[in-house]
């Protein structure tokens, strides 16, 4: 018994309106006049794209000319296809055919309406300076995008991880995201950028990659406006910060918080601070527990204007900033002003007898958790999440 043929797809042409079908017979007509650059101007759908590009003659000198013409306007599937077959049926009878870059376009692009706006979150830093970024953004035809990543300021992309997911499955992404760091807050898609695009620029300038957000990078670069200044400052002004000098209960509330309980004084170094003031307690030199005090007292301040010399200062102003919007945006405004009042405290310089507040608060907590015996050795690797594992189906 014979198979029965699939029914083989009528031309393009011949499901056109009568309207069209009058439009596209006056375009083949005047072919030989026909300028390719007016072709955007005659808005035709892609149905009928691919209609003129079937009657096209192949026997005109202005066929080749028209199809790059066509080719560069539209971007569809079946349009770009159509051409293909055209300049192929040119080229077999020996004519010579335009370089036309026919490659399919890009999976990720974006959409502009309003509608469909891109979505951005920030979590908060950890005591090694890591914090999570999400970004999720409209796809064509249909679909989600999303990225989601580690960043750590000194050492730029720990791991970013991208995919496109349909809306639910988006969503459902999102919210596995959500339960595992409960304190991410929106964001605006420039403070996600910037904060990604730093990390990047950190990560390359090691010779090493940045995972998967080469994937975005381009779009993001090319769509979205650059950020003038830290975003906590679009809410609370320099000018509505009081200057008054922070109060140790204050500073000791901040660093007690539970988003700040593991901010410590660089662990990497840690160690060589806290060996030295070990030495001083044990010292057969230093008799007096007032002598031990202020030995034990100078070793601190000494290594805090070690420690934070004006790089390292600027990035905790930095991660201050960026904690006193964390704060804003979760509600705690009083935490946010505290923040940023240490923020600003780095910019006054160290006097010989005084160190800055915060940086010896922080010290003095950081050494505490040492010798309660807290091990500081994989930090990191201990805070920072798993993007990968997090976008896994």
């Amino acid at each position: 018994m014979h198979k029965k043929k699939s029914a083989q797809k009528t031309p393009s042409s011949s499901e056109l309106s009568a309207d069209d079908k009058a439009l596209l017979d006056s375009m083949i007509e005047s072919v030989e006049t026909m300028d390719k650059d007016t072709i955007p101007s005659r808005q035709l759908s892609p149905q009928l794209a691919v209609a003129l590009v079937e009657r096209l003659p192949l026997d005109s000198a202005r066929t080749p000319e028209l199809l790059e013409g066509i080719a560069k306007v539209y971007q569809q599937k079946e349009v770009r296809k159509a051409v293909r077959r055209s300049l192929f049926k040119l080229k077999q009878r020996g004519i010579a055919v335009p370089d036309v870059n026919l490659e399919e376009p890009p999976a990720f692009r974006l959409r502009t309406v309003q509608q469909d706006k891109p979505e951005a979150y920030v979590g908060p830093i950890d005591g090694t300076g890591s914090r999570p970024v999400l970004i999720a953004v409209p796809q064509l035809p249909q679909g989600i995008g999303l990225g989601v990543g580690v960043i750590n300021d000194e050492r730029g992309i720990l791991e970013y991880a991208f995919g496109r997911y349909s809306k639910k499955q988006a969503k459902e992404m999102q919210t596995l995201f959500f339960e595992k760091l409960p304190f991410m807050v929106e964001t605006s898609l420039s403070h996600a950028t910037a904060l990604l695009e730093e990390a990047h620029v950190l990560r390359s300038e090691k010779g090493e990659a940045s995972g998967d957000y080469n994937q975005i990078r381009g779009w993001l670069l090319g769509h979205v406006p650059r950020l003038g200044n830290a975003p906590v400052y679009e809410i609370l002004s320099y000018e509505s910060i009081s200057r008054e000098v922070l109060t140790d209960s204050q500073i000791q509330n901040l660093l007690a918080h539970p988003l700040l309980a593991e901010w410590i004084a660089q662990p990497d170094k840690l160690k060589s601070v806290a060996d030295e003031v070990a030495r001083a307690q044990k010292s057969p030199i230093l008799l007096s527990g007032m002598q031990k005090g202020e030995r034990i007292n100078q070793i601190k301040e000494d290594s805090i204007r070690q420690l934070y010399a004006e790089k390292q200062r600027n990035l905790m102003k930095q991660r201050l900033e960026e904690m006193a919007y964390l704060f804003w945006k979760l509600g705690e405004e009083n935490l946010a002003r505290i923040c940023l009042r240490c923020a600003l405290s780095l910019l006054e310089r160290d006097s010989l007898l005084k160190v800055n507040a915060f940086l010896k608060a922080l010290m003095e907590k950081s050494l505490l958790l040492y010798f309660s015996g807290t091990d500081f050795s994989d930090a990191s690797a201990r805070q920072s999440p798993s993007p990968s594992r997090i976008l896994v189906p």
